[in-house]
């Protein structure tokens, strides 16, 4: 008889499951719903898998397996026991480090040089559960939140692959008890509050700003951004480390070749190589030109006017 899969999500993650499941022929594919998934006509959303009404549809359809696929949305208590617990949730980082959101641009921001994907039983507590697939990677140094939001997308997708292949052929799933001694959550509110903050020392601040950096899309969470006078502001998008300054954290420094030099806490230069403003990338000349215009000057939190420059206030 076939194995009645339902799966919650969205993105490579869960187009894989669905995939995999029509593929194989012990696979059917109870119901597969997304954030795009039309309420009035599937009668159910994806946060309604933390409810009564849930549990009432994964009854309804008769289904064994719950597959979380890049889904945002918690599969409550009531769910899980309509299944006997018989739930696997795909987690974009390591556990039980990274539990939590956003994750990638933690690591990043944490200058991880080793990162990688889960897949875990689902239980009561968000992120805990018996880890049951892992895969980890390296992280070049050039990593941005866009580019390793991908990585952590694809190879996501292949363990989700490789894991209903054992559940569909009857082998038994490895399991892991994660050791929450050492577990650390991070949470949404923590990445959107995020502000550039110029005592740190300069490779900290790199990390920041490219995880941050998604273009040509919007980043999920804080964007780097320096402020102006006349209220608006720019969006940093690429630095590099520079020399060493004399002067203070966050001073302008001065304009290179390469970019916009400003002043970290540790007294080396980040050197601001491409930035955005009013929705138009900017770099080498023109960036230099935006810098050096009455209209660039900033608000006189970042950066305190040199006696060469007429930048600032």
């Amino acid at each position: 008889m076939p194995i009645r899969f339902l799966v919650l999500g969205e993105g490579w993650p869960a187009k894989r499951c669905v995939r995999t499941i029509q593929a194989h022929a012990d696979g059917h594919l109870a119901a597969w719903i997304s954030p795009n998934t039309d309420k009035h006509e599937s009668e159910i959303e994806l946060s309604d898998f933390n409810s009564a009404r849930g549990a009432e549809y994964v009854r309804k359809l008769h289904v064994d397996w719950i597959v979380s696929a890049n889904n945002l949305q918690i599969v409550g208590e009531d769910v899980l026991r309509e299944v006997d617990y018989k739930a696997i949730n795909f987690h974009p980082a390591p556990l039980p480090e990274y539990a939590g959101l956003h994750c990638h641009q933690w690591a990043i921001r944490n200058g991880e040089q080793l990162f990688g994907v889960s897949i875990h039983m689902i239980s009561s507590s968000v992120d805990s559960g018996d880890i049951i697939a892992e895969h980890n990677f390296a992280l070049s140094g050039e990593e941005t939140g866009l580019s390793l939001f991908i990585k952590c997308m694809g190879e996501g997708a292949s363990l989700l692959e490789s894991v209903l292949n054992k559940i569909l052929s009857g082998r038994d799933l490895d399991r892991r008890k994660q050791d929450l001694s050492k577990r650390r959550v991070y949470r949404h509110s923590d990445a959107i509050t995020s502000e550039l903050n110029w005592q740190e020392q300069a490779d900290r601040l790199i990390r920041f700003i490219r995880a941050c950096n998604y273009e040509p899309f919007a980043s999920p969470t804080y964007s780097a951004r320096l402020n102006l006078s006349n209220n608006d502001n720019i969006t940093i998008l690429l630095a590099i480390i520079g020399g060493f300054t004399t002067h203070e954290p966050g001073d302008f420094v001065r304009i290179s070749e390469s970019g916009i030099h400003f002043a970290a806490g540790d007294r080396r230069e980040v050197v601001v190589t491409k930035a955005k403003h009013a929705g138009v990338d900017m770099s080498g000349h023109a960036l230099a030109a935006f810098f050096g215009s009455p209209v660039a000057q900033l608000d006189g939190s970042q950066g305190r006017r040199p006696s060469s420059t007429r930048l600032f206030k």
